[in-house]
């Protein structure tokens, strides 16, 4: 009998903590909500963030604040969403630089990204792509990558940055297929690029959207597709990943976090609205008019999936490129 009653006071337990979390995420929000992005206005996960804020507001019925805390690799912006309470009324937006890629780099020193944050969605994602110099004599991966064996050391690559996604993608390239292409690191991409145009440099990993304009113009060369997975917008790019390198998989993802604490009902209310936002034509359309590989259906368990399958990928290429500390 006590047995008995003890597990029936279990149940009631959970029954009431049930009963609460659903009179939360009932009541919420019951005011603004912040999303934070830790870049500065104009890339994708703030023009993301910016086409979800008119349909959310009328959604949820509360107004979406879009704040902008760029600078030190994202640190400012972790650092503010982390101080904020676990009620789901701000929002983080991040990507593989913050939940992986800074873990990569400094194991010893960077916080478990999911330890302070839990995902609600993913948002959009990247895909990657090689481009070389229009002198260069190739027209596909193979003749590349026959071309620098040829070659061992003569060519260079640019990227954004030591550590960025362009570096270490290019680092782990190079492991696939035994390569040796000189690093030649820029403060942004935006200046690397017009260096493939002008021949200082001859190839980079560079995100489509970013490259476009080139492309358009035939100013470069687009020789394969850095994600595994092929995308719409990247048409007939074929994939690093079918041209002899299988595990070949670094294209870029973003997604919405919260606090680690805030109520689930909470996040499922998050994600139900916004997915909702997502299957309005006018959200889509805006998106595809910004070239934004926007996720239309998402979730927060396959979203945690997602970022655990990254920490791993990324950490490889970090120990590739030399980077890790």
């Amino acid at each position: 009998m006590r047995f008995f009653l003890h597990g029936l006071r279990e149940c009631a337990a959970i029954l009431l903590l049930a009963a609460a979390g659903l009179a939360v995420a009932q009541e919420f929000p019951t005011k603004p909500i912040r999303v934070i992005i830790p870049t500065a206005p104009g890339g994708q996960p703030d023009a993301v963030s910016r086409i979800l804020t008119e349909p959310m507001t009328k959604i949820l019925g509360q107004p979406f604040v879009v704040d902008n805390i760029a600078g030190s690799g994202g640190v400012a912006a972790i650092a503010t969403a982390q101080a904020a309470p676990a009620d789901g009324h701000t929002i983080f937006v991040a990507d593989a630089a913050h939940w992986a890629i800074s873990q990569a780099l400094r194991p010893k020193q960077a916080t478990d990204f999911l330890k302070i944050f839990t995902p609600i969605r993913q948002t959009h994602q990247t895909s990657i792509v090689l481009v070389v110099n229009n002198s260069l004599n190739v027209n596909n991966l193979q003749e590349l990558v026959a071309l620098i064996k040829a070659n061992q050391g003569k060519f260079n690559y640019g990227s954004a940055g030591i550590g960025s996604v362009h570096h270490l993608t290019m680092e782990a390239f190079k492991n696939a297929f035994g390569l040796e292409i000189v690093h030649v690191p820029y403060k942004s991409s935006s200046l690397a690029l017009p260096a493939i145009v002008s021949g200082e440099l001859q190839m980079m990993f560079a995100g489509l959207a970013s490259i476009t304009p080139f492309v358009k113009t035939n100013r470069v060369k687009v020789i394969a597709l850095a994600n595994k997975k092929r995308t719409p917008l990247a048409g007939n790019i074929t994939p690093v990943a079918e041209s002899g390198a299988p595990d070949f998989d670094f294209g870029s993802a973003a997604a919405m976090f919260v606090r680690v604490g805030t109520p689930p009902a909470v996040i499922a209310k998050l994600a139900a609205a916004f997915d909702k936002a997502y299957a309005i034509p006018e959200v889509t359309a805006r998106m595809t008019a910004n070239n934004i590989e926007f996720v239309a259906q998402s979730s927060p368990e396959s979203t945690l999936e997602m970022v655990r399958a990254d920490i791993p990928r990324w950490a490889a290429a970090a120990k590739f490129a030399g980077a890790a500390e």
